[in-house]
């Protein structure tokens, strides 16, 4: 089931409860003083406790975090559903990509350090709210970021660049990029340049060429075969 249809139930089932609950209170304050006022009373306070309860679980069915999907239990260890974090794009080379599929967006992280292999599936996400979040936190390549619809954010050197995406690029990049890690010179910032179309492809070969010069190879990278498990 997909996010989309996680949060319409989840709103549908938290408008019934509310409205389920809102009546129920309505009658019993209609109710006379007394002892049943006072059970009215012992009523109206968990009802109220339950409602506020659904509204927070309504409230976070509808944030999407940046870099998660999938809204639902995952495991027997989860007895409420949770936002889980797409795994992030990582070659042996210190470079990690970091995709939200709904905004169409990709931070590329280039440390041109091969010692930090893997450190975006190593390092969590911390902090990720629907506009921010906190990349590789604890690791010297932590960073925080901010949502931009369709596209392209690439660190390198500590300076920025962006370019323009069009719609579902993201995702299509995933599904050929998803094995980026079992290839032993792959280049995930040579692939995308690759396979960029829009205005600034100069940059990205440019960024391609300062880390191979850093790393001190020009190896040809390995084929990477899409994978049958990627979305």
């Amino acid at each position: 089931m997909g996010p989309k249809s996680m949060r319409s139930i989840a709103v549908v089932a938290y408008r019934h409860f509310v409205g389920g609950a809102s009546w129920t209170i309505s009658r019993l304050c209609r109710a006379g003083p007394g002892l049943l006022g006072c059970y009215r009373l012992s009523i109206a306070v968990p009802a109220m406790t339950l409602i506020c309860i659904a509204a927070a679980l309504g409230s976070l069915a509808l944030r999407r975090p940046l870099f998660h999907e999938d809204y639902g239990s995952h495991a027997d260890f989860e007895p409420l559903p949770v936002w889980r974090t797409i795994r992030p794009l990582c070659d042996r080379r210190g470079t990690s990509g970091f995709p939200d599929f709904s905004l169409n967006m990709l931070v590329v992280i280039v440390s041109g350090d091969r010692s930090a292999r893997y450190h975006g599936m190593i390092y969590p996400i911390r902090g990720a709210s629907p506009s921010t979040a906190v990349l590789m936190d604890g690791s010297p390549y932590s960073t925080r970021v901010s949502a931009r619809r369709n596209t392209l954010c690439i660190l390198k050197d500590g300076r920025w660049t962006y370019l323009p995406l069009k719609e579902g690029t993201v995702t299509a990049w995933y599904r050929e990029l998803h094995n980026v890690d079992g290839a032993e010179d792959a280049n995930l910032l040579k692939e995308v340049a690759a396979r960029y179309e829009g205005p600034g492809r100069d940059q990205l070969e440019r960024l391609v060429g300062e880390l191979e010069q850093q790393q001190g190879t020009r190896h040809q990278a390995e084929p990477i075969r899409p994978s049958k498990g990627a979305p």
